[in-house]
């Protein structure tokens, strides 16, 4: 991954580093948040591309030993997603991983 590609494919090289679907993950963040860096929903505890809780993020961050992840930089919230989902944990975004039909 380097800093020039665009998000869609950082999220994609995001994604085959990982070891997952990079066109699922793609409609993922697309279903999580329109591509919007400073998406807010579930009335703004959730945050960011990939509509993140603060409280799920730095849990992850720390289990996966990113301590230096910034819940507000969109890379970073796409490396730690990637790497949750290849571990099993694609459940934190049940509703649009139903949507696009991913069913982990």
């Amino acid at each position: 991954k380097t800093p020039f590609l665009s998000i869609a494919e950082y999220a994609a090289a995001a994604a085959k580093e990982a070891g997952i679907s990079a066109e699922k993950f793609v409609r993922l963040i697309g279903c999580e948040s329109r591509w919007k860096y400073d998406a807010a929903g579930d009335n703004g505890t959730s945050l960011g591309l990939l509509q993140f809780k603060t409280q799920t993020f730095d849990h992850f961050s720390r289990k996966y030993g990113l301590a230096d992840a910034d819940i507000e930089n969109p890379h970073h919230q796409i490396d730690l997603a990637a790497r949750m989902i290849a571990n099993g944990h694609l459940d934190h975004w049940k509703n649009c991983s139903r949507k696009i039909g991913w069913d982990g």
